[in-house]
């Protein structure tokens, strides 16, 4: 069992390029077209803006770090041209464009302190408080005016975050653009990455998937933020490798009270279940297990979200959402401000 606070618990050469890196598994159907680190002997030979946007390497060369400004304004991969033919002949519906991403954090984000809170600590801040003002003392004759900050001045804008992305394709064919997909996919391993998913089918123009020699990939999100980009690449998937999620219906529960979710499915039987019991946070795999139980121990409405991930496939990961509504309980205490959770 594990205990979190504010919010709920129950992450060379151009030849050598193209023969090893743009070689398509026939079975797999799987290309990769960045895999992290230089791009050196990758299918991506050249990075840069678009617009007022910045494209450049993250952290020791780990990654790409993408500055975008809007819808508009971010990012530009050249590619080494990539066939996209075994991906969008037959059924587009199960080939995709992949991206492991996360959206860089702010200063603000990033909490001072990783202090536990602890059962009467408010309790504790007051007396202090009240103590320190007792003692302080105060002299009436160097009685002074400070202006409280911002007072009488304009308040700075709140900067907008990135949100949503907008991708565009451009092969020989033609411009093949998509836009509003979520830049929060399914949590991954390492805390604050996720896997995007965006079918192949969702680029369509004039009802037309994108076909040729892919030359050159555009990234944007809607806000103001860096995107960091770790892995870029084509796949398809098998049909029957797929598993559908389905969350327990919408639950109503007191503050306190243990709560068990079990999850049901369909297609594939082998599939691993991660649970994220707070939307508002973004998806992280607060919990792993078919059935979980969960204690809410702060009032409020919770989305609650199941991601089904088959094992040894390619397949999308696929989720599925569903409303907890914790009510109070008189006198349940003010040391009720975190959750936990336990996996079965």
């Amino acid at each position: 069992m594990r205990t979190g606070h504010g919010k709920v618990h129950a992450g060379f050469a151009l030849a050598l390029a193209l023969t090893v890196v743009l070689s398509v598994c026939a079975a797999a159907e799987s290309l990769d077209i960045y895999r992290g680190g230089l791009i050196t002997a990758q299918a991506i030979k050249a990075f840069g803006g678009w617009g007022s946007g910045i494209t450049e390497y993250g952290q020791n060369n780990q990654f790409l770090r993408i500055v975008t400004q809007g819808y508009y304004q971010g990012g530009r991969l050249e590619l080494n041209e990539v066939d996209l033919t075994p991906f969008v002949q037959g059924d587009p519906a199960h080939s995709y464009l992949e991206l492991e991403l996360q959206i860089e954090p702010r200063p603000e984000d990033v909490k001072a302190t990783t202090e536990e809170e602890y059962v009467g600590e408010e309790e504790d801040l007051e007396e202090e408080e009240e103590e320190e003002y007792e003692e302080e003392e105060y002299e009436e004759e160097e009685y002074y005016y400070e202006e409280e900050e911002g007072y009488g001045q304009p308040q700075e804008e709140e900067v907008p975050r990135v949100t949503k992305l907008r991708v565009v394709l451009e092969t020989d064919q033609g411009k093949f653009g998509t836009e509003g997909h979520s830049a929060f996919g399914a949590p991954l391993e390492q805390e604050g990455w996720s896997r995007v998913d965006i079918p192949l089918a969702a680029f369509k123009v004039d009802g037309k998937v994108p076909q040729g020699k892919l030359k050159r990939i555009l990234l944007f999100g809607n806000g103001q933020d860096a995107i960091l980009v770790r892995a870029i690449r084509l796949f398809k998937e098998n049909p029957e490798d797929v598993v559908i999620p389905k969350c327990p219906d919408d639950l109503v529960v007191q503050q306190g009270n243990p709560v068990e979710l079990t999850a049901k499915f369909e297609g594939n039987q082998r599939a691993r279940f991660y649970w994220d019991f707070d939307l508002s946070d973004g998806l992280q795999r607060d919990a792993v297990g078919q059935s979980v139980r969960a204690v809410f121990d702060v009032p409020g409405t919770y989305v609650v979200t199941l991601i089904a991930e088959p094992i040894g496939s390619r397949a999308v990961p696929r989720m599925d959402t569903m409303v907890v509504t914790v009510t109070p309980i008189p006198g349940y205490g003010r040391a009720a401000r975190g959750y936990t959770y336990e996996e079965e």
